[in-house]
């Protein structure tokens, strides 16, 4: 009898012990895919801003190529408002770029977050940030939940 009992009891705490055990594992399958989802988010504006700050010929030879297939919106907004060359305007739109990809990989990493707003809440009044927000830049941005996320605190000014 004893034994019977002592053998129920462990299978009771086996059990428990495994459904401990799938809980944590959801837990870390949920923030392993955070932490990717933020890598990729990064890796692909990596991608579009890297070869813009470093000593490299991009800037020089897209400022060929769009002179002749025209620049694209954001590029062409900076080259009219602030009297930018092709190349410092593709930059700074660059620039833009990584910093809201940032933004955004926070955003995929831990959520809306009143720090996070605030941040946004800053940049979103400056003109250079309405531009690149009005030409298309969020269409950059990989998250669609970010994007309406921004377009909220956008909506409040």
């Amino acid at each position: 009898m004893k034994l019977d009992r002592a053998a129920r009891w462990a299978e009771i705490l086996a059990n428990i012990g495994v459904i401990i055990t799938l809980v944590v594992l959801i837990f870390q399958v949920r923030d392993n895919s955070r932490v990717l989802r933020s890598q990729s988010i990064l890796s692909r504006s990596a991608a579009f801003t890297e070869p813009f700050f470093s000593e490299s010929l991009a800037p020089s030879v897209l400022a060929k190529i769009k002179a002749v297939d025209g620049a694209e919106p954001i590029v062409a907004a900076y080259m009219d408002r602030y009297n930018l060359t092709y190349e410092e305007g593709a930059v700074w739109s660059r620039h833009l770029l990584s910093l809201w990809s940032s933004l955004e990989t926070e955003y995929a990493l831990f959520g809306p977050s009143p720090g996070l707003s605030d941040r946004i809440r800053i940049l979103l009044p400056f003109p250079d940030e309405q531009l690149w927000i009005e030409h298309g830049g969020l269409v950059w941005l990989s998250t669609p939940e970010f994007q309406r996320y921004v377009e909220g605190l956008r909506a409040e000014f």
